[in-house]
């Protein structure tokens, strides 16, 4: 099984492809070699049905603490079709947005990773933890 995810990983991404979203932000595979100088946040501990809310505030804030040090964060899981990119997008979220229109926010900043990495999906479930997460997040703004 995990053989076939990395075999379709090669396939809809190619070998060694970082996918960079921003400046300051990427999501890739367990088999892409890091570009130098990135600092790679290790997701593949959620899973693609994750419904700690705990973890997935973590990792968000783990990435968005890094980027907001000046560091170049590559989200990495085992494919970078799910996990990965909703952790990136959540950070996204976080660090530009900060608001209560979660929902435009989130359609905005998917939007922009879409037209980076087409393969791209995220699952419905991961998607509701990590908005309950980004709004527990904000919550804690006011």
């Amino acid at each position: 099984m995990r053989n076939d995810a990395i075999k379709r990983t090669f396939e809809l991404h190619g070998n060694d492809k970082m996918n960079k979203i921003t400046e300051y932000l990427a999501t890739c595979d367990i088999a892409t070699l890091t570009h130098e100088g990135w600092v790679v946040v290790d997701v593949r501990d959620i899973t693609d049905f994750e419904k700690d809310v705990e973890k997935v505030k973590y990792k968000i804030l783990l990435v968005t603490r890094l980027i907001a040090m000046g560091a170049k964060v590559c989200v990495r899981c085992a494919c970078g079709i799910n996990r990965s990119n909703t952790i990136a997008l959540s950070a996204m979220c976080y660090l530009y947005n900060k608001s209560v229109y979660l929902d435009s926010d989130w359609d905005r900043h998917y939007n922009i990773i879409k037209k980076t990495i087409p393969a791209m999906q995220i699952l419905p479930e991961l998607e509701e933890t990590a908005k309950k997460a980004l709004k527990e997040l904000y919550a804690g703004w006011k």
